[in-house]
């Protein structure tokens, strides 16, 4: 078996990640980890990154169990984008809009990615997450984040 077949499709992406989860915990080492009732800075990425590189394993021992075979269908692309609109309209309504805004948009972007979603089950996907994100995050943590905003 040839690296260019054994490397093709899930089993790259699951070395990528395994491979960032490694660089994200070597460099969230150098910022001190601290402990659990006194976290460093380089904490939660650490715990991250092993969570990556966790998955990343996962999913090369499933994918080695799997036989690949040569796959001529048009890649979908829709759940891809819909994250990555989903992201992007996070930032720029967190700056322009504040929290619920910001909130509500990214996670109808993200469910809209789903296939299965409708138009209303996204949008109360995205009620249910706003709402829960404004207790937990503006009242409950007490986060600097405005809950409205109009401009930079």
């Amino acid at each position: 078996m040839s690296i260019k077949h054994w490397l093709s499709g899930d089993r790259a992406g699951a070395i990528v990640l395994a491979v960032m989860g490694v660089g994200v915990v070597f460099r969230g080492f150098s910022y001190g980890t601290g402990s659990l009732s006194h976290m460093g800075a380089g904490f939660i990425p650490v715990v991250l990154g092993c969570l990556l590189t966790l998955v990343g394993l996962v999913l090369l021992l499933s994918g080695a169990r799997k036989v690949a075979g040569p796959v001529h269908s048009v890649p979908d692309l829709r759940g891809g984008l819909a994250i990555l609109l989903a992201v992007c309209s996070f930032v720029l309504l967190g700056v322009y809009g504040g929290l619920v805004p910001a909130t509500f948009v990214s996670v109808f972007c993200a469910a809209m990615g789903d296939r299965k979603n409708t138009l209303r089950s996204a949008a109360a996907v995205a009620a249910v997450i706003t709402l829960a994100a404004v207790l937990i995050f503006h009242w409950g943590l007490s986060m600097q984040f405005p809950l409205f905003t109009w401009g930079g």
